[in-house]
């Protein structure tokens, strides 16, 4: 069963949701955190400090005097020393000042200054710092650092979670229906198939199995009735067709009668024909009996000599040897060969010599001498009810609808071709049983 690509798939949909759940927490996370931060001056003042004192200690101590101000910030000063600066506020304990920050509204704006030690040990360096807020995109590099502290940095296991959760879990959780898919795509359009194997899980898939399992032995029960209907009337139709030939044999003039007599044959052979195909349609599963092909063969030839040679005709039998028996239904399978050794005796033009072969193995060809199939024509030859407009042969196109339909009751296939020296071959192939 193939989907193609009119739509993403349950998988994408699933792995969509969850990662556009993923971005509005992320989106509420970073609100959060920025309005957080943007009303905690203080944290961003040390934070602002920690970022421009590491941008300092990153730069050769000769260019510091040439360190262009970050965006936002004036009366920028920085210094660098090897001891701790002589500060009037500095908290000292010993010979070690420890890191410190100082923010003071003044008219000009907030002034911060602070103190950090970067470095190891005694080979560290002292960065004092001193400047003015001037507007809020001063503290830009600070909120951008906790956005990334207390958003990407925990969003990216997250991520990695999710992307293992859709890998795995939805995966797993979507096995039953893609089974369901595939054996869907196995079905055999039979009476009494196959059905669906009902999971046990998840709920909604078993429900959804359950459905279409039932579905079906309700579309098996409506071909049922409607193939019975079938047979009954085709059935009930050959006595009133038989009392009405007698009459005709009755009726004057000769030319009439004549007429009368050739489309009461064609009646005849439709009603036989839609019994046929009532029987076919209404097949059981083959059993495990077995059913020599090649015997079925030799029998149905042998039935039809007589009839091939009151049209003068002839038919001639091939056995190439092989296993052929198969599980099956003779009386079917001898219809089907009939069917097509009947379609060569009316399609194979005026030489009227027909071939069966039997052989190797599980299959059977019949072939005629006459024109062949049009290669426009060989995809529709076993369509019901067609017929090639140019044919004036009578019928209705059922005959090779029979075919087709036996052979799928008993898992083989039918295919026309034509011989490279002329005329059609028809080919039933099964396997072996």
């Amino acid at each position: 069963m193939d989907f193609g690509n009119e739509g993403p798939t349950l998988f994408r949909q699933i792995a969509g949701r969850l990662a556009l759940i993923l971005i509005v927490f992320a989106i509420f996370d970073a609100g959060l955190v920025f309005w957080d931060y943007a009303n905690e001056t203080d944290g961003l003042a040390e934070d602002l400090v920690d970022l421009q004192a590491a941008r300092v200690f990153a730069t050769p101590i000769d260019q510091i005097a040439r360190l262009p101000a970050p965006r936002g910030v004036g009366n920028w000063t920085a210094s660098v020393t090897a001891t701790p600066p002589d500060t009037i506020g500095a908290l000292a304990t010993g010979d070690a000042l420890l890191s410190w920050t100082e923010r003071v509204q003044t008219s000009r704006g907030v002034r911060i200054s602070g103190v950090r030690h970067l470095g190891e040990g005694g080979s560290g360096r002292w960065i004092r710092l001193s400047f003015v807020i001037e507007s809020w995109a001063a503290y830009g590099p600070a909120i951008i650092k906790e956005l990334g502290d207390h958003v990407v940095s925990p969003m990216i296991p997250l991520i990695v979670v999710m992307a293992i959760f859709t890998a795995t879990v939805v995966r797993r959780l979507l096995l039953p229906l893609r089974r369901a898919v595939r054996e869907a795509d196995t079905l055999k359009a039979t009476p009494g198939g196959q059905r669906l194997t009902v999971p046990t899980a998840p709920r909604e898939v078993r429900a959804l199995v359950q459905g279409f399992n039932g579905a079906l032995d309700r579309i098996d029960a409506a071909i049922g009735k409607l193939d019975d209907f079938t047979a009954q009337v085709a059935h009930e139709l050959r006595t009133p067709i038989a009392i009405l030939r007698l009459a005709v044999d009755e009726v004057e003039p000769p030319a009439l009668r004549r007429q009368l007599q050739s489309d009461l044959v064609s009646m005849t052979r439709l009603v036989n024909q839609m019994l046929d195909l009532a029987k076919a349609e209404s097949l059981k599963p083959p059993t495990l009996s077995h059913v020599d092909l090649g015997a079925v063969a030799r029998d149905i030839v042998a039935r039809t000599t007589p009839l091939i040679h009151e049209r003068n005709g002839e038919i001639r039998f091939y056995d190439r040897g092989g296993d052929q028996s198969l599980a099956g239904d003779a009386a079917a399978l001898g219809r089907a060969l009939g069917n097509l050794i009947d379609n060569a005796l009316k399609y194979g033009g005026d030489s009227g010599l027909i071939d069966v072969t039997a052989g190797p193995g599980p299959t059977i060809s019949v072939r005629d001498h006459g024109p062949g199939i049009d290669p426009a024509d060989i995809d529709h030859v076993f369509d019901r009810f067609w017929r090639h407009p140019e044919t004036e042969e009578s019928g209705a196109g059922l005959g090779l609808e029979i075919v087709r339909t036996i052979v799928s009751h008993h898992h083989g296939k039918v295919a026309a071709t034509n011989a490279p020296d002329g005329g059609a071959v028809f080919t039933m192939s099964f396997a072996a049983g």
